[in-house]
Order: C-alpha cells, then sequence, then structure tokens
C-alpha cells in the first residue's frame, strides 16, 4: 500500500498521485522454441495465471481506508500449463486465489430474491443506486454505484436478513 505524488514537468501527465497499490511483477517464462544458435524464438504462449486484491470486511464510511486487503497472485507456464490446460479444474484452481471466497453460492431458498434484486438493481438510476447504499451506511462516492450495489448484494446474499435489507434500501432508494 502506498501513497505518492509524482511531479515532473517533462512527463505526461506532469503531476500523479496514486493511492493504493502500485505492484509491477515480472515473469519468466521459457521460449516457444530455440534456435540453432541456442537464442529463444517465438512467443512465450503457455501461461495461466491469477492476481487477486481480497479485502476482508466492509468500507466503513468512517474509516474508507481501513481495510485489510490481502493480494495473491500465482501462475503455471511451459510444460506446466500445457500439462493442466485440459484440466479445467486445475486450471480454476491456479488462476482462482485467495483463503477465502468474496461470494459464496446463494442459498437456493434466496436464489429467486437474489435474482429479482439484482435485476431491479440493473434498472436504477445511479443517483438511486446511491440513495440505497447510503442508507444501507456504505460509501456512495462511486463512479459505478450499480455496480458497487450489485457487488455488496454478491457478499451479502447468503442472508435473508442481509438480502431483505438491500431489497429494502433499493426500495426506499426506488421511491416505492
Amino acid at each position: 500500500m502506498n501513497l505518492s505524488i509524482r511531479a515532473d514537468a517533462t512527463s505526461r501527465p506532469p503531476l500523479a498521485v496514486n493511492f493504493g497499490l502500485d505492484r509491477a511483477s515480472g515473469t519468466i517464462v521459457p521460449p516457444r522454441a530455440r534456435g540453432e544458435d541456442g537464442r529463444p524464438q517465438g512467443e512465450a504462449i503457455n501461461m495461466f495465471a491469477g492476481f487477486q486484491v481480497d479485502r476482508r470486511g466492509e468500507v466503513a464510511t468512517q474509516q474508507p481506508v481501513n481495510v485489510d486487503l490481502r493480494v495473491s497472485t500465482q501462475f503455471a507456464s511451459g510444460a506446466a500449463a500445457l500439462k493442466v490446460a485440459g484440466a479445467p479444474d486445475v486450471v480454476r484452481d491456479i488462476v482462482t486465489l485467495g483463503q477465502f471466497p468474496l461470494a459464496e453460492a446463494t442459498p437456493e431458498a434466496l436464489q429467486a430474491r437474489v435474482a429479482a434484486l439484482s435485476r431491479r438493481i440493473l434498472g436504477l438510476s445511479p443517483e438511486a443506486a446511491r440513495r440505497a447504499l447510503t442508507l444501507l451506511g456504505l460509501p456512495s462516492g462511486g463512479a459505478d454505484p450499480k455496480r458497487q450495489l450489485r457487488e455488496v448484494l454478491s457478499v451479502r446474499n447468503t442472508s435473508a436478513d442481509q438480502v431483505a435489507a438491500i431489497e429494502s434500501a433499493v426500495r426506499t432508494a426506488a421511491g416505492g
């Protein structure tokens, strides 16, 4: 995590402010082939990779930057990637990371309600979605409040009480 301000009159843009994760990673991947002189030929094309940032808990409006994050990365390349390419479960395990899921499966008893609520959220205006987020006590200043509200639903979709709270907030924010 970082907070940085970079100023350079010769670059575009001349001023950059970054609050968050500034990360670069490099990978050495075997070449597709080697020429007679031993030099690599072709691009390394056999790779599966996953990168995930997991957030634990809700973002509080009073302390929006006080969250626990975990950054996970893993990959398979070259011969390893070729060996698992025909095994979708193994590929899924490689590209899906994190100790805890961001969203769990919706219980069967709630599936119809959650699907209907998700569709209703898509039909909201951005202003109504922001009001619903505010009613839920969540930050509402994001660029895509409907997406943010649907992400809240995807995290809270296992509890009938939580789904009911989101339904109520959406109904109130939409005006009925």
